[in-house]
């Protein structure tokens, strides 16, 4: 029974639906509820103290996905902030020339 209940909680858990005294028995086509809740609770704790090795394999590359995210964004602002100094700065050098133009002409 106990490798009955484990499959069906992986199987559910699989498809995105977590395993629920109900929805298992329901998965077994029936069964006694005091039967499968140790087996449920089992599972339930194998599962917080060992973890899934696919749920850890993918938390760990969600996290270095958003380390390199991270990283091209701050390339992107700090590329970004760096143009906008230099046009500034031109923009500002050429209106002092032709401030000075200016001053000359009056």
């Amino acid at each position: 029974m106990k490798d009955r209940v484990f499959t069906v909680c992986n199987q559910l858990t699989k498809q995105g639906i977590k395993p629920t005294l109900t929805r298992v028995r329901g998965e077994l086509g029936g069964g006694s509820f005091s039967t499968i809740n140790p087996f449920l609770r089992q599972w339930t704790e194998d599962r917080i103290t060992h973890g899934d090795a696919c749920a850890i394999d993918l938390r760990n590359e969600i996290a270095a996905i958003s380390q390199k995210t991270t990283l091209l964004i701050w390339e992107t602002v700090n590329d970004r902030y760096h143009k906008a100094r230099t046009d500034q700065e031109e923009t500002l050098a050429t209106l002092q020339v032709k401030a000075a133009d200016a001053e000359v002409i009056k």
